[in-house]
């Protein structure tokens, strides 16, 4: 199956793509988009018919004379898996070439303790979804994964183990597994960048050139798509938005400096001012060992009016929100999407950030956008991993990092 998709000439490539991503499509619809001549779309169309790649859905409205036929992907003969590894939990989907999900498995972090063990809870996933089906592997067009860098790729993909909790960690092992296990092209790449990209195609950045995508957890992790291109910084690293400093004089950061945005504004920070401020104050805010109040506690809190949890997590969103407007500044995004567990547990850190950032950005950047979650919401890494390898055969800028 993969064949069919690999010996697809350019023309046709860029029908199925238009088709994919904004069908279903009448003929003429295509030929508005593309100018090409009905002989020629004719050809190209019944190519892509018989390789199965779309279907005749329904027939459209009458503008006079025949109804049109219109034209979608077929949704139900290929797919592709999409892995979103985090630091607390593994996200698998199966998606159809819409990028619909079909079928999900996630787990918590700590239920795997080692690179072998990962790749097997995963070769399990993939084969119970597939029996679900009823299909067999040669129906799959790949697996995408979304990792937390820094991704050195021309050295193997390789991340240290301090990036996936305190599990040791390598890309390369797992991509080489996977791809042995079921002989399939395997694409690794930062979960912020699979994001992004998820989004612009098939979520709220369609329509867009220019879009910026912010995963708020235990870390910032950021991806950024310009003029229909990812922005990759040194190492594709992820954080540094998380690590542009924002006060010089500010607090100590883990990676050497001070005042850098994660140092306030990251689940792990916010939580550590907490409980330094509930030990100062002698105060027990909720019935739990202040060793067991985790970050949802404290947004809870905040959320419920408590004065010293709201004001941890409302300074942590006016620094953020800051820090934001620098960057838009910068870059000029048309969309900003805010995501992950901190935009998801607490309302005031979103509402808070984005009046902040819209009040310091220059008047250029006056209707800019935001979204909470995007459309894909917590599926939103997985997706865009899904999405990485059916780009890898149809888009004409798409690495194929195999």
């Amino acid at each position: 199956m993969i064949k069919v998709m690999e010996d697809l000439q350019q023309d046709r490539k860029v029908i199925f793509s238009l088709i994919q991503k904004k069908g279903p499509l009448t003929k003429r619809d295509i030929q508005n988009t593309t100018n090409l001549k009905l002989t020629t779309l004719n050809r190209i169309i019944n190519d892509l018919l018989t390789k199965e790649l779309i279907v005749e859905e329904s027939v459209g409205e009458s503008t006079g004379g025949r109804k049109p036929t219109l034209y979608n992907v077929n949704s139900s003969k290929f797919y592709s898996i999409g892995i979103d590894i985090s630091r607390t939990y593994t996200q698998i989907l199966l998606t159809n070439l819409k990028m619909q999900i079909i079928k999900e498995k996630r787990f918590s972090g700590e239920d795997w303790y080692s690179c072998e063990n990962l790749t097997e809870r995963i070769v399990e996933a993939v084969r119970s979804f597939l029996d679900g089906l009823n299909i067999t592997s040669d129906y799959l067009l790949g697996v995408g994964i979304g990792v937390i860098g820094p991704l050195e790729r021309e050295k193997g993909t390789e991340t240290s183990s301090e990036n996936i909790g305190g599990s040791s960690f390598n890309s390369k092992f797992i991509k080489e597994s996977l791809e042995s296990r079921f002989r399939l092209p395997v694409i690794i790449d930062n979960g912020a960048n699979c994001a992004v990209l998820g989004e612009y195609f098939y979520g709220y950045g369609k329509g867009y050139e220019n879009i910026a995508y912010f995963n708020c957890g235990i870390g910032i992790r950021t991806g950024v798509i310009t003029a229909g291109i990812i922005i990759r910084a040194i190492n594709d690293r992820e954080d540094a938005f998380g690590h542009m400093v924002i006060d010089i004089n500010g607090r100590e950061c883990y990676c050497g400096n001070h005042g850098c945005v994660e140092s306030y504004s990251s689940i792990y920070s916010i939580l550590k001012e907490f409980k330094v401020k509930s030990i100062r104050e002698n105060k027990n805010f909720i019935e739990k060992n202040l060793d067991s109040i985790d970050y949802k506690d404290v947004f809870r809190l905040a959320n419920e009016g408590e004065s010293i949890s709201k004001e941890i997590v409302s300074n942590s969103a006016i620094v953020f929100g800051t820090a934001l407007a620098n960057y838009i500044n910068l870059l000029n995004p048309q969309l900003v999407i805010l995501s992950g567990p901190t935009i998801y547990n607490s309302d005031i850190f979103y509402k808070l950030s984005t009046e902040v950032a819209i009040k310091k950005i220059n008047a250029a950047n006056a209707n800019i956008k935001f979204s909470k979650g995007g459309y894909f919401k917590e599926h939103t890494m997985a997706v865009g991993a899904s999405a990485l390898i059916v780009e890898s055969y149809i888009s004409p800028s798409a690495e194929r990092r195999q």
